[in-house]
């Protein structure tokens, strides 16, 4: 799947919600929505005053306790060594797990300094 703007879903990303009888069940883009901005504010509140923002959504598959979502994210931090106008880069995955019922019980990240 090609890269999608923060904040954006395809309609092809997350996979229909089948039949008449799932009235309980949050909305088609709710779970990729979710994971997204929960990935952004948690990697927001370990970047040193800087900014982080989800760059691409990889996955997202339908499983028996809800949702898997897979992406990517960039971290811009302050570091001293570069000054307070330098800004310290750096990116990564992450893995959001979602239930039915809308809450995230599960979220991982690889490949960023210090979360």
């Amino acid at each position: 799947m090609g890269a999608l703007a923060a904040g954006t879903v395809a309609a092809s990303a997350v996979p229909a919600v089948a039949g008449p009888y799932d009235y309980g069940r949050f909305a088609q883009r709710d779970p990729v929505n979710e994971c997204a901005a929960a990935a952004t504010r948690t990697a927001q509140r370990y970047s040193r005053e800087g900014r982080a923002r989800v760059t691409d959504i990889r996955a997202v598959d339908r499983k028996s306790y809800g949702y898997k979502v897979e992406g990517r994210v960039a971290v811009d931090r302050r570091d001293w060594r570069y000054g307070w106008d330098g800004r310290d880069r750096d990116s990564g995955r992450f893995v959001c797990k979602v239930g039915y019922d809308g809450r995230i019980f599960d979220l991982n990240f690889s490949g960023i300094r210090g979360l």
